[in-house]
């Protein structure tokens, strides 16, 4: 339908970041600030890098480089951090004897739906590693975990019936997706690296499908170089971020001379249900 009326090869983070600068220029902006989540931070770094001059400052969160290609890291990255959600419950006297050993029960739960379970073993996990981006989320995968491994899917069907919450521009998203992830990674990589995983590769199978449907539009040469800029840069990562690690933030600070980034402990890729953030972020 789309391509009757667009070009769905002219969108991407060049373009994004050629209209953010259209945008600052028509605002009259010598110099703006800029905030952004998850993707909208590979448009920030890129935009940072190409435009030095007119940004004075930025908060990023859930930080992604160009780099990071999503979904090639999704299953590794959710593994990492339910690694640390289920330590973090180990050290919590009342969660370790509600709940002793989630890992344990997440397995017997992927289990019991590959034998006999009407949702896919694979689509549960990919659920839970979404109800895992915020705090709030997270909390729940325990509780889950154990009545699943006992045969009961109601608490997930509960912590899952309204979907995620977000809302997606799907044209973008495909584009995106498809030019400047799909068909620049190491696919066979990444395939092997979830396969060794909970999550597997439901998530790089069912995009590159869908990739193969959609026009694959044309990369900038400098879309994948190292991200420079002056500009002070805070950044705000989650440790148990199922998406978007810490380390790719602290790696990218090290290109920045003014760039600090804050490890949340409890947070997640968004920060949704840690009590008194919105307090610490303003």
């Amino acid at each position: 339908r789309l391509l009757k009326t667009t070009d769905l090869t002219a969108y991407g983070t060049t373009e994004a970041v050629a209209d953010l600068d259209d945008v600052r220029a028509a605002l009259g902006h010598p110099k703006i600030d800029i905030f952004a989540l998850s993707y909208r931070t590979t448009v920030a770094l890129r935009y940072m890098s190409s435009h030095p001059d007119r940004v004075r400052a930025a908060v990023l969160m859930g930080v992604t480089p160009p780099t990071a290609m999503p979904p090639q890291h999704h299953a590794v990255a959710g593994q990492r951090a339910f690694d640390f959600l289920f330590a973090y419950c180990a050290s919590d006297d009342a969660c370790k004897t509600a709940f002793p050993n989630p890992a344990s029960d997440f397995d017997k739960a992927l289990a019991i739906l590959a034998r006999e379970g009407d949702i896919k073993p694979e689509i549960f996990a990919e659920k839970l590693r979404s109800i895992a981006y915020s705090p709030v989320g997270a909390r729940r995968i325990p509780r889950i975990l154990k009545h699943a491994a006992n045969g009961d899917m109601s608490p997930f069907l509960e912590a899952t019936k309204g979907g995620d919450g977000l809302s997606y521009a799907d044209g973008m998203f495909m584009s995106v997706i498809c030019s400047e992830a799909l068909a620049l990674m190491n696919y066979d990589a990444a395939l092997m690296s979830s396969r060794s995983t909970r999550f597997g590769d439901y998530r790089l199978l069912r995009q590159k499908e869908a990739c193969t449907q959609w026009p694959i539009g044309k990369v900038a040469k400098n879309h994948l170089a190292p991200i420079t800029a002056e500009a002070a840069v805070l950044m705000l990562s989650g440790r148990l971020d199922p998406v978007t690690p810490p380390d790719w933030a602290k790696e990218i600070a090290r290109h920045l001379p003014n760039g600090r980034n804050l490890v949340v402990p409890f947070g997640g890729h968004i920060f949704d249900g840690l009590s008194g953030f919105d307090k610490c972020f303003d």
